[in-house]
């Protein structure tokens, strides 16, 4: 067993690049024994090292990650800003959110029509020593400095244990988690849509997922807003032929892999 430097054992590590990487970097992704990871290939290498705590951390969910290098940029673009990837742009396990069966999983997607995130929730994450980017695309769309949609959910989204009379608290939100919006399109095939919470669907009562126009405890209620809605994009992009996609789940990733120094 292999130490960090503040004395936790892992056994699994799994190497990724940044987007922009040079070729050397990209060659070098993959999961490695903790005790033969290679040596980083230049100075200033920006990749990130990940370890598992224990072999048991990395299942075969991991390991089909091993050729992530091949499939980041594979991707289709929809309206000229929605890019769909054909594997998660991200390397640990996520919490799997099923979507309700009543729902009209064609009508998955909203604008929220933002230029920004939350007020409150940027104020949060910048108490907290974070740099929140928020980049206005050419189509409108709004994401971060990696490409994540800045998007809003619905609080079952970010908490499943959320209760009916729980009113929606802005610090219980987990404004900032990564998400990956996982569709299907008519030919099964399905596609992964990396997004990030900057913001609240407060009128998805009582399932806390999918909008109903009823607000929770201390919001207002309306009713003529129940568009079924499940994702909600900020920014201005066109979200036309959206329909044609269905939703299959959304992934969670409530937790990340420590980063080696």
């Amino acid at each position: 067993m292999t130490f960090n430097k503040d004395g936790i054992g892992f056994r699994m590590v799994i190497w990724l690049f940044n987007e922009g990487a040079c070729e050397k970097c990209r060659e070098m992704i993959s999961i490695y024994r903790a005790d033969q990871v290679p040596r980083r290939p230049h100075p200033n290498c920006k990749c990130k090292i990940f370890y598992a705590d224990d072999g048991s951390a990395v299942d075969e969910s991991m390991v089909e990650y091993k050729d992530i290098k091949k499939d980041v940029n594979n991707f289709k673009t929809i309206n000229g800003w929605l890019k769909m990837y054909k594997k998660p742009k991200v390397y640990n396990i996520g919490r799997v959110v099923e979507i309700p069966s009543e729902v009209d999983k064609s009508r998955w997607a909203m604008l929220e029509g933002q230029e920004d995130i939350n007020f409150w929730g940027r104020k949060i994450l910048e108490d907290k020593g974070l740099n929140v980017v928020a980049i206005i695309g050419s189509q409108g769309e709004l994401t971060n400095e990696e490409g994540r949609y800045w998007v809003a959910v619905g609080p079952k989204v970010m908490n499943p244990n959320h209760k009916e009379s729980d009113p929606v608290v802005t610090e219980n939100m987990k404004y900032g988690k990564t998400l990956d919006v996982v569709v299907m399109d008519k030919n099964k095939n399905e596609y992964y849509i990396p997004c990030i919470v900057g913001d609240i669907k407060a009128h998805t009562y009582p399932n806390g997922i999918y909008q109903t126009g009823y607000g929770y405890p201390g919001e207002e209620d309306y009713p003529m807003n129940n568009d079924g809605s499940i994702i909600e994009f900020m920014g201005s992009a066109s979200i036309a032929g959206l329909t044609e996609y269905e939703i299959v789940r959304i992934i969670v990733y409530d937790v990340v892999f420590n980063v080696v120094n």
